[in-house]
Parts: structure tokens; C-alpha cells; sequence
């Protein structure tokens, strides 16, 4: 590893040296990740320890060579894989980054090769509560907005996107943002495509759930409900074994009730009967 290291720092200038190397660094930190994985003790996996000086060549690599995909998906691919340890988390978290990778994002808005290792850092650094900030600051929500609507059918894009639409709904300003970038849309449509997707549908129906129950956003579910209703039905008959997706659900139908939209007879029981298969499920 350090011989690697030691290149990227002798040919700084050199795009082919710089896309080669973070090629192998993410190669390394990544079979590291995946045994740290399995034995989450960082000692016993040096490929895995984030320094300084290691994440500043990442990022030198970003900032030099900006039009290249090659090394800014590589440096990202490196950033996700080191990101599996909290250590190394907040180290990136503290540096400037995520505007890196941000963008990266808009650099290379038609690539979905790029746009799914991206969304997938944000969806593993959206987890924590400290990294929810930066992510906004830097404007990341936004892209993520894009990506999603830029490749509706990828699944990976899809599945991480709504990953950090759901991390980051009970902020404020995210709501905010996801209100009036068509957050609302792109999730009905994500959970339209994939009906039968696992954690995906897990996530939308959190998202519409507490925009739902949110005082700032619930009109904005319930001028909707015609479209929401639909992956409502399909979620609860698709995981019918999901105690976070009927509950959920549950609050969405009632909700909806309390504010007098209305949803077709047969639609309303169809669900309640659903509900009231699984036993924890709230009664609407």
C-alpha cells in the first residue's frame, strides 16, 4: 500500500499515475472493508487506517484532474470503502470532501456509473447525524435529486437515493428541498419500478410517511394521495411481514382520513384487511 501511496505523491501531475493508483488503493481498502466487515477490529486491518495524508491525496487527485472520471471515481470508490469504519468517517467528514464528490456529481451528470458509486457515498455518510450538514452545505440533497431523475430505471441510483431521501427527511431544509425539487414524484416513481425492491420500499414509505405527519409537508403528501395510494397497496401486499412498512402505511391511510381525502371503498378495505394481518400494525 505504501508503495502506492508513495506514487501518487511522486507524479502528482500525472493523470494515468493518479487514476492507476487510487484504482489499487480502493482495490486494497475495499478487500480490507469487507474483512473489517466480518472482524470489526481496525487493528487488524492496516489498509483500512485513514490518515491525513492519505485522504489528501484523494483529494489532490479530485481537485487536479477534475474532468477525469476515471480518478474521480476511483477516489470516490476509495472514500466509500474507507467509510466503513466511524474513524475514518469522521475524518472525511471534517475534511471538504463530500463538495468534492458533490461535484464530481455534476461533472459527470450522465454517467450512471458514476452517479451510482456517488449516491451510495452519500447514502452510507447520511446515516450519521454529523455528516447531515456538509451533506446539504454542499449542496449534495440537490444532486441526488438529479441523479434519481436523471436515471429512473437504475436501480442502484433508485435504491441509494431514497436511502439518503429517508436519512435526511427529518431535517427541515431537506424536507424543504425535497418538496420543491420533486423529492415527492421521484420516490412515488422509484417505488412505482420497483415494487418489490427491499430496502427501497422500506425507505419510501418512511419518506411519505413523515412528510406526511410533518405540519410543513403534509399538503404536499395529500394533494398526492391519487398517486401515493397506489404504492401504498402495493407495499403492504408486497412485505407483508414488514413491521416498519405497515406502520408506515397505516399512518399514511390514516392521515389521510383525518383530513377528509378520500380514498375508494374497496381500495380502504383492501388495505385495512393487509394491516390487519400483521398483528403490530396501527389500526386505521
Amino acid at each position: 500500500m505504501e508503495l502506492i501511496l508513495s506514487a501518487l505523491r511522486s507524479f502528482p501531475a500525472s493523470e494515468t499515475v493518479q487514476a492507476t493508483g487510487l484504482f489499487a488503493v480502493a482495490f486494497k481498502v475495499r478487500v480490507g472493508a469487507a474483512r473489517y466487515l466480518s472482524s470489526p477490529d481496525i487493528s487488524e486491518h492496516p489498509t483500512l487506517s485513514l490518515t491525513d495524508d492519505t485522504l489528501g491525496l484523494l483529494m489532490h487527485a479530485m481537485r487536479a484532474f477534475p474532468q477525469s472520471e476515471d480518478v474521480s471515481y476511483n477516489a470516490c470508490a476509495c472514500l466509500g470503502a474507507f467509510a466503513v469504519c466511524s474513524t475514518n468517517r469522521l475524518l472525511i467528514m471534517s475534511s471538504a470532501a463530500f463538495a468534492l464528490v458533490v461535484s464530481a456529481m455534476s461533472q459527470f451528470a450522465e454517467s450512471e456509473y458514476f452517479q451510482e458509486i456517488a449516491t451510495g457515498i452519500l447514502a452510507n455518510f447520511s446515516c450519521d447525524e454529523e455528516s447531515i450538514g456538509a451533506i446539504l452545505d454542499a449542496g449534495g440533497l440537490n444532486r441526488v435529486v438529479k441523479a434519481m431523475r436523471q436515471f429512473p430505471n437504475t436501480e442502484e441510483v433508485q435504491r441509494h437515493s431514497c436511502h439518503v431521501f429517508a436519512n435526511l427527511v427529518d431535517n427541515p431544509l431537506a424536507r424543504s428541498i425535497l418538496v420543491q425539487e420533486g423529492g415527492i414524484e421521484l420516490t412515488v416513481s422509484a417505488m412505482r419500478l420497483f415494487p418489490c425492491l427491499d430496502p427501497l420500499q422500506h425507505n419510501a414509505t418512511y419518506i411519505l410517511a413523515k412528510l406526511a405527519m410533518e405540519n410543513d409537508t403534509r399538503a404536499s403528501i395529500l394533494s398526492r394521495w391519487h398517486d401515493v395510494l397506489p404504492c401504498v397497496v402495493n407495499a403492504v401486499t408486497c412485505f407483508p411481514n414488514s413491521a416498519d412498512i405497515h406502520s408506515d402505511c397505516s399512518a399514511l391511510v390514516s392521515i389521510s382520513m383525518n383530513n377528509n381525502v378520500s380514498t375508494p371503498t374497496e381500495t380502504l378495505q383492501l388495505i385495512q384487511t393487509k394491516l390487519a394481518s400483521f398483528p403490530d400494525s396501527r389500526k386505521v
